[in-house]
């Protein structure tokens, strides 16, 4: 399906007062039971849906009310109370109630200003006081009121009846009239209700959504806080149109400032449809306090060969100036039969030469007497009676109707000389009235730009494609849109959710090293704040190292002038300017890593510097230094900043070289654990299990710090980078994007912004997640990574089994005591640094790769070290500690001696007394959160396939025989109710499941 709309944000009062109860002030959201479940419904369907609109974020999104719809009620008892069903509702309206409101949600009920309800259950047509009591008492928020089986009485005096019984009960109630339209309430309801249906019922097809929400644009003008135009309910979800078209659909109510009220089952939801009804920028443009309903602004033709236009009645009293005269001219030849359009020349249609009742009228092609036409055009041929101003078609004898008398659609209907199928011509102007309401017939645009004022002053804008087929731009001039023509404006697409415009690049170390300036940084600060990452949290533009150049005479800093122009308090109050706050970067050396100035005997001239040019965060490397320990260094960079005056965020990177978490939670806000990330898989896990060893030193104030996020910088799959994403936010890892943000994908901006995850990484609590529960493999020829861990005491989660090795000299093999598999080295890899791993054991076999020679060994018993009989390299601690352990170039040092225990079996590096460890593929991570409920990452290293893991209620320090619901933070939703454990669903490799689960 092709783009059928586009929503857009360009930045560069009116108030309408509706009924005066405080409500409404903005169009309502939430939910409603009859455009899916008709009359099917009952209690539990209600307190479900409840549950399910907390479950999903749809009431974090924005949508309150639960409105239970007709057929609830039965009868009224002898003092004239309404009584609900009692075999659908057994607890009770009330009960029903509370529980919603239990669920921090709001109540609707419906009833209707006549005898009997639409579908024949008792009305409140004079009972409007008892029932408004009623309500009141038990405590709804919402009533929506019908129009069926009146006593003939006016709309505009039954309506207010009802109005005055709500004011009256003691209670604020909205109060929704579903009038359908037909005596055009917009025109006389902003006084009696908080909103007003425009059209009549909705249904899940792309024509009627579009003539709904034509018809409600005709009263436009009459929408504003207190009191909104009503096309009907939301369809999104039910079925009946494209992802695509509910998107449209979506967009079309949210600018007209309609009642955004869910008609689908939410139960059922798809992700597409979750995500288009969730959208907080497009909820955002319905919900601004201005209160401006939008409204169609410009039109346009297609310029695509064969289309079709559909055909309207609208409004002609007074031409608007953004339609096209000519649009509504037309003129007959009854020579041919042809009603040919003054704009385009093309004729008055049948579709598709369709002869059902009610068939769709259009203007197409003319193709009268062409053999190969379809029907040779004669669905293009009519004749003018005039004695009853009919316009009868040639084809089928039927006349061109007003469909349901006010339209707006056109057909093809059975001649029944009413007055939806009279027209009168007017020779001066070319209209074609209708003679039922004096509305033009009218060629519709099939391109539109919709818009309406915001409270910023930006303008929301629509720009809708209605062809049938085909892709087409669409323009939105400024003066369309009350801009002045010569002024420059942004545009953002609000459905991309990012600025539309050419933006390079933020400083990150991890994407662009030295290759910063202030243009960058600027552009990186705005593109935080367009794509929503501020929104979602993201507080800090840090700039890493190369931003200085020199000292002058008195020691203080300098910036370099050539990519720093205006200097940095300029850029400092720029980016403070965007409402987020910047870092700098420094190093506790004589020069940073890359040879700058670093501030080692500069720690307060330099923290009074940063104080005075507004500075909020410093990274503080550890390059280049005197030879004093760390543990020396950094605090006296810490007492500057606490002596300069402001606060600034102290994150020291140390790299973890002197292990900081054991010393520098008096000292730092954060402390690199590890050496820096990679954009691979294995460099990501290295340094989240080096992180996870000090687990237990972080605290709210103090955070271990596995390095910066490497998401969406392309070395990893998305699915790698939603685990990476998973880990760090359990892990309470700082979350600082190292990508290029200008050129994220939405996958990566998803992953980024999942507000969730997020908020186990903010959880108050401030509990690091910790691995608490391993598993090996049960799939047949997987291998196992291998790594050097603190084992000076074995962890209870840990089989000892996984730290205990045997050594064969027969055949060369050092088999784990888990498993008996083999150390090997990866796919008999001769490169240095070649990957160690555990594999099964296939020494001496032809069939296998290199015959098993990468799992044979040699004890060196004088140097301690272990060697490999396959290329004479020797076993080796990774850059000294690890975690990960390689085949090196012997080299006589202590992270290749390695010390064997016969009593306990182990294997442990000289260098740090770390024990060569068989890593888990299934891993269970878990955390404890403010609320008592446990954050848990479920993780598949596996190198491939997919396996299920569980998660035991005793690992996360819950009972046993207790229940606990279950939630999906990445999929957004409950999965059930469980005792004892959970048991995930096959996750493939490198992926995760992430979860919160809850005692129940």
């Amino acid at each position: 399906m092709f783009l059928k709309s586009l929503l857009l944000i360009i930045l560069y009062f009116r108030y309408s007062c509706g009924l005066n109860n405080g409500l409404g002030r903005t169009p309502q959201m939430g939910w409603n039971s009859w455009n899916h479940f008709g009359c099917n419904i009952n209690e539990k369907l209600i307190q479900q849906t409840a549950d399910i609109i907390v479950a999903t974020g749809l009431a974090a999104a924005g949508y309150e009310y639960v409105n239970m719809d007709d057929c609830w009620q039965v009868s009224r008892d002898s003092q004239g109370t309404i009584q609900a069903d009692p075999n659908a509702f057994p607890s009770g309206i009330p009960a029903l109630v509370d529980y919603v409101h239990s669920r921090k949600l709001k109540y609707g009920l419906y009833s209707d200003a006549g005898f009997k309800t639409c579908a024949g259950r008792p009305g409140s047509l004079h009972y409007e006081i008892i029932d408004a009591k009623t309500y009141a008492a038990w405590g709804v928020d919402y009533l929506k009121y019908d129009n069926c089986n009146s006593d003939g009485t006016i709309p505009e005096l039954r309506y207010p009846v009802m109005r005055d019984a709500l004011n009256a009960s003691g209670r604020p109630i909205f109060y929704s009239m579903c009038e359908w339209g037909v005596d055009k309430p917009a025109l006389w309801a902003p006084n009696v209700g908080n909103s007003w249906r425009t059209t009549g019922d909705i249904s899940d097809k792309w024509k009627s959504m579009l003539d709904n929400i034509d018809i409600n644009n005709e009263f436009a003008d009459k929408a504003g806080p207190g009191g909104w135009n009503d096309p009907d309910m939301l369809e999104v979800g039910n079925g009946g149109m494209t992802d695509s078209e509910y998107i449209s659909h979506f967009s079309l109510w949210a600018i007209s400032k309609a009642p955004l009220l869910i008609g689908c089952d939410v139960s059922k939801m798809s992700a597409a449809t979750l995500s288009t009804l969730t959208n907080p920028e497009v909820i955002a443009v319905n919900q601004d306090p201005l209160g401006v309903q939008g409204k169609k602004v410009a039109f346009a033709s297609s310029q695509l060969p064969n289309t079709t236009s559909d055909v309207a009645v609208t409004n002609c009293t007074s031409l608007s100036a953004t339609i096209a005269p000519e649009r509504l001219q037309w003129s007959y030849n009854p020579q041919d039969g042809s009603i040919r359009s003054k704009l385009n020349g093309q004729c008055l249609s049948i579709d598709s030469c369709s002869t059902s009742e009610a068939a769709n009228i259009v203007v197409s092609e003319c193709q009268i007497n062409d053999p190969s036409a379809q029907c040779q055009g004669k669905n293009q041929q009519w004749t003018i009676n005039t004695s009853d101003q009919s316009i009868i078609s040639q084809m089928n004898g039927k006349c061109l109707d007003v469909y349901n008398f006010d339209g707006p659609s056109v057909d093809a209907f059975s001649c029944n000389k009413q007055d939806n199928q009279a027209w009168l011509w007017s020779p001066n102007d070319g209209t074609v009235r209708s003679k039922h309401n004096g509305e033009c017939l009218t060629l519709k645009a099939s391109l539109e730009v919709w818009a309406g004022s915001l409270v910023n002053g930006s303008q929301a804008v629509v720009l809708l494609n209605r062809n049938e087929f085909g892709s087409e731009s669409i323009t939105v001039d400024w003066k369309d849109i009350g801009f002045p023509i010569d002024h420059s404006a942004v545009v953002r697409d609000l459905w991309a959710r990012k600025d539309i415009g050419t933006f390079t690049g933020w400083n990150s170390w991890n994407h662009f090293g030295c290759n910063i300036n202030e243009k960058l940084i600027q552009q990186t600060a705005d593109i935080i704040v367009a794509t929503g990452l501020a929104a979602a949290g993201y507080q800090y533009v840090n700039m890493d190292d190369c931003w200085q150049v020199s000292r002058d005479s008195q020691g203080t800093i300098q910036a370099d002038p050539n990519a720093f122009p205006s200097g940095i308090p300029a850029l400092v109050d720029y980016v403070q300017s965007r409402k987020l706050k910047f870092g700098l970067y420094s190093d506790a050396g004589f020069k940073t890593c890359d040879g700058r100035p670093g501030s080692l005997h500069y720690e307060i001239i330099d923290a009074k510097t940063y104080a005075a040019w507004g500075v909020d965060y410093l990274k503080y490397d550890n390059c280049n230094s005197d030879g004093t320990i760390p543990e020396l260094r950094y605090p006296v960079m810490r007492d500057a900043l606490n002596a300069s005056g402001r606060p600034i965020f102290y994150s020291m990177c140390e790299w973890g070289v002197d292990k900081p978490a054991l010393w520098a939670p008096n000292v730092g806000n954060s402390w690199r654990t590890t050496g820096d990330i990679s954009d691979k898989w294995k460099s990501m896990l290295d340094n989240i299990d080096i992180n996870n060893e000090f687990a237990d030193k972080a605290g709210p104030g103090g955070w271990n710090d596995p390095d910066m996020l490497e998401v969406g910088n392309g070395g990893m799959t998305d699915s790698e980078y939603i685990s990476h994403f998973s880990l760090w936010a359990i892990s309470k890892a700082p979350l600082l994007i190292g990508c290029d943000v200008s050129k994220m994908s939405a996958a990566t901006l998803s992953t980024l912004t999942n507000p969730e995850v997020i908020a186990v990484n903010q959880d108050p609590l401030g509990v690091q997640g910790k691995k608490v529960a391993f598993a090996s493999s049960q799939l047949p020829n997987t291998t196992s990574d291998v790594a050097v861990t603190n084992c000076t005491s074995l962890s209870a989660t840990i089989a000892p089994e996984r730290l205990q090795w045997s050594y064969n000299p027969q055949d060369g093999s050092i088999r784990s005591k888990l498993n008996g598999q083999c150390l090997s080295i990866d796919s008999c890899s001769t490169s240095e640094a070649a990957n160690i791993v555990v594999s099964e054991c296939q020494i001496n076999d032809p069939s296998a790769q290199c015959q098993g020679k990468n799992q044979q060994w040699t004890i060196n018993t004088s140097d301690q070290s272990i060697i490999s009989q396959m290329n004479g390299k020797c076993l080796d601690v990774y850059n000294f500690d690890g975690p990960s352990v390689d085949a090196f170039s012997c080299n006589k040092q202590d992270n290749q001696a390695w010390l064997w225990s016969p009593n306990d079996g182990t294997v442990r590096s000289k260098h740090n007394g770390e024990c060569l460890t068989l890593k888990a593929s299934l891993e269970v991570w878990a955390g404890s959160l403010v609320n008592g409920s446990q954050a848990v990452v479920l993780l598949n290293r596996n190198e491939f396939g997919s396996e299920s893991i569980t998660v035991d209620w005793k690992d996360i320090g819950f009972p046993i025989d207790h229940s606990a619901v279950v939630r999906d933070l990445w999929a957004r939703k409950d999965i059930g109710t469980f005792t004892g454990n959970y048991t995930s669903p096959k996750i493939d490799y490198h992926s995760v499941m992430m979860l919160k689960i809850t005692l129940s």
